[in-house]
């Protein structure tokens, strides 16, 4: 059975795709880890999550109340980090670097 290990808040993330990336979830991951250079996994939630509010807002309207699901946008950016660990982000958890 598979089991996607979900990030702790304080593991560290590093990005080791490529730089030619493919789909929303990894180029709002790339834009929080590389261009904004956020590391720790629950600053990179909280990054990745807004970006995707904010798209889903601009392609939606003010309409959408996507505001007040604001923290099922962060559950799913958990989940994200945890789909794209191993083939485009590394995590490493506290005290296991060296």
């Amino acid at each position: 059975m598979f089991h996607l290990r979900i990030p702790a808040p304080d593991d560290r993330l590093e990005w080791i795709g490529a730089d030619d990336i493919e789909g929303e979830t990894a180029e709002v991951t790339y834009e929080a880890v590389v261009a904004r250079g956020l590391h720790r996994a629950a600053g990179v939630a909280d990054c990745v999550a807004d970006l995707l509010m904010r798209r889903d807002l601009e392609a939606y309207g003010p309409s959408v109340d996507v505001g007040f699901f604001r923290r099922w946008y962060l559950v799913e950016a958990y989940r994200v980090l945890g789909r794209l660990e191993g083939s485009l982000l590394r995590v490493t958890r506290p005290g296991t670097e060296g």
